[in-house]
């Protein structure tokens, strides 16, 4: 039986997310330090993904994203700086913290887009911003129970979250064009402009396995179905699907390391979660009339 668009696009869609939930925990568990964690990820995602490009579209990813024009470069620049700052929120903070500040991107994806697609914030757009920000504030509150410089992890966090929606608004402007190329350079160049900071001769034969893993599947795989999948759904639905990982990925790393969030996280959290949730819930229900 053939899938329809909207089949093949919540397959991909859930796939990415799935492939997105182990990041948190290996980024956990993988001891190395944070700039020689994220220098083998970003190689051998980059890699992977370019690599993988080449060998099925046959072509020059970098004529690609020139094409694009400064949207290419500006989404090249927000993912390799939220990556990097990805991954010094998760060893900072708690990652329930982290994944429930990221989830609110598309709140910032609205502002976003009112700046640079012109496009009106309604009063129910409003609100949810408004108690997102309210989700954040008690997230944050937690944070000053775990350690002081958990609020650090935090901070990074939100500026993720920016940089997400930021991202995501610019591949809408320029939806003509492949941002997958776009990802697989811009894990490259991080790489590239961490290879003096980062220690990269020093790590342990597991540590070593595990980057491996990450780097070679979860990332690449992850990232270029998220850049794929929105072709076929439309973007409420989506970020409905993607609120998954801000669920699963906290419960995974409790259940192995058994990091608890703290109940301000939990009630901040969950705030967030059920604000997105109803919010592109009626998005998408006015999106298919």
């Amino acid at each position: 039986m053939e899938l329809t668009e909207r089949s093949k696009g919540l397959i991909i869609i859930l796939i990415a997310v799935i492939s997105f939930v182990p990041d948190s925990l290996f980024i956990k568990i993988i001891q190395t330090s944070t700039l020689n964690l994220t220098f083998w990820r970003s190689l051998l995602a980059g890699t992977c993904i370019i690599l993988a490009l080449t060998m099925i579209r046959r072509g020059n990813p970098i004529k690609e994203i020139t094409k694009a024009g400064w949207a290419g470069y500006a989404y090249i620049f927000l993912l390799a700086i939220s990556s990097l700052l990805f991954v010094y929120a998760i060893r900072t903070t708690s990652v329930a913290n982290t994944l429930f500040i990221i989830s609110t991107s598309p709140m910032f994806a609205a502002i976003a887009s009112r700046i640079l697609l012109k496009e009106p914030l309604n009063t129910r757009l409003i609100w949810a911003i408004v108690l997102s920000m309210v989700g954040i504030g008690l997230i944050t509150s937690g944070s000053l129970t775990i350690r002081t410089d958990a609020i650090k992890g935090d901070l990074a966090a939100l500026l993720v979250a920016v940089m997400i929606a930021i991202k995501h608004t610019v591949a809408r402007k320029a939806k003509a064009f492949s941002m997958v190329p776009a990802a697989g350079i811009a894990h490259l160049l991080l790489a590239l402009s961490l290879f003096i900071f980062a220690d990269v001769s020093f790590m342990t034969t597991r540590d070593m396995i595990y980057v491996i893993i990450l780097g070679t599947f979860f990332i690449p795989v992850a990232t270029s179905l998220m850049a794929l999948g929105p072709r076929y759904l439309p973007a409420p639905e989506v970020a409905l699907i993607i609120l998954l990982e801000a669920i699963l990925a906290p419960l995974l790393v409790w259940a192995v390391l058994g990091e608890e969030p703290t109940k301000l996280a939990i009630a901040g959290g969950s705030l967030v979660i059920v604000v997105l949730a109803v919010y592109n819930y009626y998005q998408l229900k006015y999106f298919s009339m």
